[in-house]
């Protein structure tokens, strides 16, 4: 098959692609926040170009719809970028008392980030990533005291590192406990790399209001589920497994 011809029918396949799937999010959510999605991702694929990571289109559009459905309010995001973007964007247009914290732990994202942030206030939090060893990293999902012995056992995850895929045991190192209690009605999990994102359940399971609501990107790369039974009684609301990408979209019912 020609090239040419390969990338037309590639071209043809995208637009109704978008055709479909802006066709259901207006069934889904309607036009004004359809609109407010639309431009976001228009904002956001121009950072994706610079950085290929991200959640999928269709597992924001599920944010978006808890967020019209008046069970958002605050939204915990681990790992910035498309995602923060286009939510930005959405909450800009049609809900702007949503509040959002970003985690990120690569410091030279925020240009980036920002050149294609609209005009609305994000939480950005750059924070150092800590690691921990395999006995402190079990420990702390039963401990009563999760952030003490994390801080006292953690050694810093050199500059080197930072890009791996596969780091282990690791996660932001910032100190959630002057936090409000039941303060979070959403935790995006996509940051940090490797396993180590679990940490976020012991560590905000005082933070989130209950029912509260988490959506894990590449949830069956690591036992994230596994983890989050051990702090948390929860249903899978809906889950995605296509094209390598997987995310799951999570009711958390109460703690353990």
């Amino acid at each position: 098959m020609p090239k040419l011809f390969r990338n037309l029918l590639k071209a043809l396949r995208y637009k109704l692609y978008l055709f479909d799937f802006y066709y259901k999010t207006y069934l889904s959510v309607g036009k004004k926040a359809t609109f407010a999605l639309r431009d976001g991702f228009v904002n956001a694929e121009k950072y994706r170009a610079w950085d290929g990571w991200s959640l999928t289109q269709e597992s924001i559009t599920y944010i978006a719809k808890l967020i019209l459905e008046k069970k958002i309010k605050r939204i915990i995001e681990f790992g910035a970028g498309y995602s923060t973007i286009v939510l930005a964007e959405f909450i800009r247009q049609v809900s702007p008392q949503v509040e959002i914290d970003s985690f990120e732990h690569q410091k030279e994202f925020e240009k980036k980030i920002r050149k294609f942030l609209p005009e609305v206030d994000i939480n950005f939090h750059f924070e150092r990533l800590l690691q921990v060893d395999d006995k402190t990293f079990l420990r702390l999902f039963n401990s009563h005291h999760p952030f003490e012995e994390f801080f006292d056992n953690a050694k810093e995850v050199p500059y080197s590192q930072l890009q791996e895929t596969r780091l282990k045991n690791t996660f932001y190192g910032y100190d959630f406990r002057a936090w409000k209690s039941k303060s979070i009605d959403l935790i995006i999990l996509d940051g940090p790399n490797g396993n180590g994102r679990s940490l976020a359940f012991p560590f905000l399971k005082e933070k989130i209001k209950l029912p509260g609501w988490l959506l894990i990107d590449d949830y069956l790369d690591y036992p994230f589920l596994d983890d989050l039974n051990k702090v948390f009684e929860f249903s899978i609301e809906n889950h995605v497994e296509k094209d390598e990408k997987e995310w799951a979209l999570i009711k958390l019912i109460s703690m353990r």
